[in-house]
């Protein structure tokens, strides 16, 4: 898992000509791009392993918890967004789209910025999601709606506090299985090595 650009697959190594000398790189393939990591200067904050079911379950379970309430200032919640980004931890990610989800029923709903990073965020939960559990993108997605919608919120969500379609974050998943499922497919039949 890439801290920006989510779930890829090794395809191998190569070795290429920069400012006169030698580097070796790895081709990493994403569900949108190719990219080349340095074998030097690459480090755990920006790449890691895909989690084990068993450490994906902790995110799973912090899906479920009470919502804390995010800073009221905008600067302060950009940088708790950025944060969580940068340190690409499961866990702390479905805090977060958890918090953002509970933010956008509120009085002054999301910013755009701010429905941006769930969007991002919530696709690179799904992503993993379905790598280490084994599901489609359409069943991990539905699971994490189902976990952020409590049954007791759901009824007064859907009769008291419709947002227009344009602000429900939702629709910000909605179209996420067209962008990267068929590369999954594609990286299980290579038997390639996920990261």
């Amino acid at each position: 898992m890439h801290s920006h650009f989510g779930a890829g697959q090794v395809l191998g190594t190569e070795t290429k000509q920069v400012s006169g000398g030698e580097k070796s790189y790895y081709k990493i393939e994403t569900s949108n791009s190719t990219l080349w990591l340095p074998f030097d200067g690459l480090d755990d904050s920006k790449i890691r392993p895909i989690s084990t079911p068993e450490e994906f379950q902790k995110a799973i379970d912090a899906l479920r918890e009470e919502p804390e309430e995010m800073d009221p200032n905008a600067t302060e919640r950009k940088k708790k967004i950025e944060d969580v980004k940068s340190a690409n931890i499961p866990e702390e990610t479905a805090k977060l789209i958890r918090d953002v989800w509970q933010r956008q029923w509120g009085e002054k709903g999301l910013y755009d910025w701010e429905r941006e990073a769930w969007r991002f965020l919530s696709s690179r939960l799904v992503q993993e999601w379905t790598l280490c559990v084994g599901i489609s993108a359409k069943e991990a997605r539905q699971q994490l709606i189902q976990k952020l919608l409590r049954e007791e919120e759901e009824e007064e969500i859907e009769a008291e506090v419709k947002p227009p379609p344009s602000r429900n974050l939702l629709d910000a998943l909605k179209d996420e299985d067209g962008k990267w499922s068929g590369w999954l497919a594609k990286a299980v039949e290579e038997k390639g090595e996920p990261i």
